[in-house]
């Protein structure tokens, strides 16, 4: 969604807050990795049989989010507001 921030400046904050160049690398990653995150992958343990798939994270149609990934929206995108001041002069809320 936003390449840019999401890793290169994560990365650039990670090394100047300290971080090795590895772990830098590692935390812009994860940071854009929820934004990658957006089908469904199943991987398969070839000696158990036993399989894991992981969460989406992401749909790139903000406008038709699926119904089970609502509470990503929420969490990720959206800044909870006061609602007495509400934010930014307007209180924001997202109704499914």
């Amino acid at each position: 969604m936003d390449f840019e921030f999401h890793y290169h400046i994560t990365g650039i904050i990670a090394k100047r807050a300290g971080f090795s160049e590895s772990d830098s690398t590692t935390i812009a990653y994860a940071s854009q990795f929820v934004d990658d995150n957006n089908k469904i992958i199943i991987v398969k343990d070839k000696k158990t049989k036993e399989q894991y798939s992981n969460y989406v994270s992401q749909t790139k149609y903000i406008l038709q989010p699926k119904k089970t990934l609502m509470r990503i929206y929420l969490v990720f995108h959206f800044v909870p507001g006061n609602p007495i001041i509400g934010a930014e002069g307007k209180m924001v809320k997202l109704i499914y």
